[in-house]
C-alpha cells in the first residue's frame, strides 16, 4: 500500500516512515504554505475541498506534535527517575565494595598480625628448643667426660700398678689396735688410751658430738694412705664414692671395681665400727665396772651413766644398720684416696 502526502509530494510503502514524515518541520511548513495558498485562492474563488483537507491535516499534525511532546516530556522525566535510581544503586554498590575492601583490608591486617605473632612464637620456640638440645648435649658430653675420666683412671691403675699389696679383711684385733690410739689436742702427739673406760668414754664423746666418722676415717687414712705404687685401694669417682680395690684369687692378683665403696666398707669400715661398739659393751661388761655398779645401786649418777652407755651403743648399732656411719666415713676419706690420673693431667697441659 502506498502512503502519499500531497502537500509535500511524499510517497512511501512503509507506514512508520510515513508517520515519521508527518511529524517533520518540512511537512508542517508545506501544509501551512498550502493552506495560506488555498485561502488566498478561496478569496479568489479557490476550491473549498482542498482547504478543508489541508485544515484537517494541520489539526492532525498539531495533535500528533502535542502528543509527541508530551511523550518526550514523560520520557525525560522517566529518564531522570531512572538516573536517580541508578545513582542510588551505584552508590549502594560502591559502598558495599568499600565495605568489602575495608573488611578485606582488616582481614589482611589481622592475618598479617597473626602471622607476625606466630612467627615470633616460632622463633621463641626454636630458641628454647635449641637451648634445650644444647644443654642436653652439654650434659651428655659432661657425663661422657666423667665416665671417660673414671674409666681411664681405672685403666691406668690396672695397667701400671701390679703389686701384690691386697686389701685384706680387717680382723677384730687389728681393728681394736687401730682404735686404741688418739691424738692429744694439746701436744698433737699420738697416744694410747690408758684404759678401756678411757677408750669407751672417748668414743661416747665423739659420737655425741658427731665426730666419730672423722675419728675412724683418720685411722683408715693413717694405716692405708701409703705411696701410690703400694696402695691397696683408690677412689676413682668423688661424687659416686666409687673405688678400685686390690684383690687376689690364689696367685691371681687383680683390681676389683668397687661401686660406692661396698668392698672397702665390708673389709675395713664395718670391722672398725663393730669393734667401736664392742669397746663400749666390753666396758659395760667389765667386771670391775659391774662391781662398782652393784655396790652403788642407789647412786643415780652411776645409773644414768650406765643408761647413757647403753643409749650410745644402741644408736651406733642403729646407724651402722642404716649405713649412715659407713657413708660418712667414705665421704671423709675419699679425697685422700682419690686417684689423680697423670694421663688426664698431661692432656690438660
Amino acid at each position: 500500500m502506498k502512503y502519499i502526502c500531497k502537500p509535500c509530494k511524499y510517497c512511501t510503502n512503509i507506514k512508520p516512515n510515513y508517520d515519521k514524515h508527518l511529524t517533520t518541520e518540512k511537512h508542517a511548513r508545506m501544509c501551512t504554505t498550502s493552506i495560506i495558498t488555498v485561502k488566498s485562492k478561496k478569496n479568489n474563488n479557490g476550491n473549498p475541498d482542498t482547504i478543508a483537507f489541508l485544515t484537517s491535516e494541520l489539526k492532525k499534525m498539531k495533535l500528533k506534535y502535542d502528543t509527541d511532546q508530551k511523550i518526550k516530556q514523560e520520557v525525560k522525566e522517566l529518564k531522570h527517575e531512572v538516573i536517580k535510581v541508578v545513582k542510588v544503586v551505584q552508590d549502594a554498590i560502591i559502598q558495599q565494595k568499600n565495605s568489602e575492601k575495608k573488611f578485606i583490608r582488616l582481614s589482611k591486617t589481622n592475618l598479617n598480625q597473626l602471622r607476625k605473632e606466630t612467627a615470633e612464637k616460632l622463633k621463641i620456640y626454636d630458641k628454647l628448643t635449641k637451648k634445650i638440645v644444647k644443654e642436653k648435649d652439654e650434659h651428655i658430653v659432661l657425663l661422657k667426660n666423667v665416665c671417660n675420666k673414671s674409666m681411664s683412671s681405672i685403666k691406668y691403675i690396672m695397667t701400671y700398678f701390679n703389686h701384690r699389696n691386697t686389701l685384706k679383711q680387717l680382723s677384730g684385733s687389728d681393728a681394736r689396735e687401730m682404735l686404741s690410739y688418739y691424738v692429744d689436742n694439746k701436744t698433737g702427739q699420738t697416744k694410747k688410751f690408758d684404759s678401756l673406760y678411757m677408750a669407751a668414754d672417748c668414743i661416747k664423746y665423739l659420737y655425741e658430738n658427731n665426730k666419730l666418722a672423722k675419728f675412724i676415717g683418720d685411722k683408715i687414712i693413717d694405716k692405708y694412705c701409703t705411696d701410690e705404687d703400694k696402695r691397696s685401694f683408690f677412689n676413682t669417682d668423688l661424687n659416686r664414692l666409687n673405688y678400685v680395690v686390690r684383690s687376689c684369687n690364689g696367685q691371681h692378683f687383680y683390681w676389683d671395681v668397687d661401686k660406692e665403696g661396698t668392698i672397702l666398707t665390708k673389709r675395713v669400715i664395718l670391722p672398725l665400727l663393730i669393734e667401736t661398739s664392742k669397746i663400749i659393751t666390753d666396758h659395760m661388761d667389765n667386771e670391775q665396772y659391774k662391781i662398782k655398779l652393784s655396790k652403788n645401786k642407789s647412786n643415780p649418777v652411776l645409773l644414768d651413766e650406765y643408761l647413757d652407755w647403753q643409749g650410745v651403743d644402741f644408736k651406733i648399732r642403729e646407724d651402722v644398720n642404716g649405713g649412715t656411719l659407713q657413708k660418712k666415713i667414705l665421704s671423709h676419706i675419699t679425697n685422700k684416696f682419690h686417684f689423680k690420673n697423670p694421663a688426664k693431667v698431661k692432656a690438660l697441659e
